[in-house]
Formats: structure tokens, sequence, C-alpha cells
């Protein structure tokens, strides 16, 4: 009898394990798609504006569009557009793990020094949030990609 139990005890909690495994992996899976449409959005914005090779930065952050199912982990569903623009200086490592995760889909731009993250953050303060007009806009010979507002880090603060 005991055996049995066990049996069953290892059996359910196997179960339960798959279930929550199965549920991080399909959030992955969908965080994964939303990152990728929107790269391919940005992209496509980016390269509207006619510049060969531009130097590229974004500004703010963009969590990915996930659904009800999802369950989020540590790093389970965090979008690459969401994570580490509040490292200083701020915007300046997001921008490069965006770059760099755009690189791998075929979207090639130049990354920027610390200090055009700085100059195209202050430019930005008038910008409107993607997906509006005037979300994307060469400034000062910079593609700057504004994702959301500066709301936490005013660029008056600084």
């Amino acid at each position: 009898l005991s055996s049995l139990v066990l049996l069953l005890l290892a059996a359910a909690l196997i179960w339960t394990q798959s279930q929550t495994s199965q549920r991080l992996l399909y959030t992955d899976n969908i965080r994964e798609q939303s990152d990728e449409a929107l790269a391919a959005q940005l992209s496509q914005s980016i390269d509207s504006l006619g510049l060969e090779n531009p130097t590229v930065v974004f500004v703010g952050n963009r969590p990915a569009s996930l659904n009800a199912s999802c369950q989020v982990g540590e790093s389970i569903g965090l979008s690459f557009f969401d994570v580490f623009y509040a490292n200083e200086p701020y915007y300046y490592h997001s921008t490069i793990r965006i770059l760099d995760f755009m690189g791998t889909l075929g979207y090639n731009y130049t990354a920027p020094t610390r200090e055009q993250v700085l100059a195209a953050r202050q430019d930005s303060s008038l910008m409107a949030a993607w997906p509006e007009e005037g979300s994307v806009l060469s400034l000062d010979g910079i593609v700057v990609v504004k994702l959301s507002e500066d709301l936490e880090y005013p660029s008056s603060s600084e």
C-alpha cells in the first residue's frame, strides 16, 4: 500500500511540475513572438527614415504583449525591450541589448556611445511614445526610438 501511495504521489508531483514547465515554455514562446513582431515594426519605422546604417537609441521600455495564460517567472516572459533600462547610464545597456536582439533577426544598426544615449534621452523629452506618429525620429544624426515615457528618470534631473 505504501508503494502505491508513493507512486501516486510521485505521479502527481511529476504532473504538477510538467504543467508549470509547459506554462513557462509557452510564456517564453509568446514573449518571443511579441519581441519579434515589435522588432519588425520598429525596424520598418527606422528604415522608413531612409538612413544608411543609422545609429539607433531606444529610450524607455516596453513589456511583452502576453496573454492571461502566461506565467511570468524571474526571467521568463521578460521582453528584450523591457530589461536593463534602469542600469546607469539609463537606456545605454538596454539599447545595446535590443540592438543585439534585433541583429539576430537581421535588423542591423549601429550601436551608440554613452554620450549619444544621454543626448538622445534629452532630445526625446518632447517626442511621442511608441506606437504614436513621431515616436521614431532622426535627431542630430541619431535615430531615437521612444518606447515609453521617461517618467521614472526625468531628463531634467540629470
